[in-house]
């Protein structure tokens, strides 16, 4: 897993330095915002980079945090995921796109070791980390706000063991 997140960083700072290096347009967009995820029923918070290859194809890499949720003997559950994907941009008008995507998911969950009691016995359990490989697929958009600003939303769907409908706005920065 630590493997995947260096690779994950390593690919996201590749995009951020080819993005610097042509000052005239920003190809590159750096942001975060929040998120709601149906089948985990948790709100999060996700970061977000985003490269333009040319004026139809973007490609994007996330990490998103869904906040821990209980769900009875103080089992709670961390969820984490990496999303990789790329985008088909079909509208571009004035300073709206929309865009529908698709690409790699790896969504991690996490359950800490916990005791609890049963008719006055009590019982430790050993905590857990699964990892899981999907994709998702969906649809995007983004309005300019300002000239480096843009308001961001995404509907995907996400197919894992895991799977999950994922809800995200939040707001991008041109570099």
């Amino acid at each position: 897993m630590k493997r995947l997140i260096l690779v994950s960083t390593a690919a996201l700072l590749f995009m951020l330095l080819s993005g610097v290096s042509k000052a005239q347009e920003s190809k590159m967009m750096l942001g975060g915002g929040v998120l709601y995820a149906t089948d985990i029923s948790t709100v999060g918070v996700f970061a977000k980079g985003n490269y333009a290859i040319n004026d139809k194809f973007e490609a994007a890499a996330a990490f998103n945090y869904f906040f821990p949720k209980d769900y009875g003997y103080n089992a709670k559950y961390h969820w984490m995921a990496i999303d990789l994907d790329g985008h088909y941009v079909f509208m571009n008008q004035n300073q709206t796109k929309l865009y529908g995507l698709a690409g790699l998911n790896i969504l991690m969950v996490v359950l800490p070791g916990y005791e609890y009691k049963v008719y006055g016995k009590t019982f430790k359990t050993d905590g857990t980390t699964n990892t899981y490989t999907g994709f998702n697929i969906g649809i995007g958009g983004r309005l300019g706000l300002s000239s480096k600003v843009s308001g961001l939303g995404e509907v995907k769907y996400v197919v894992s063991n895991g799977s999950y409908l994922q809800l995200s706005v939040g707001i991008l920065f041109a570099l």
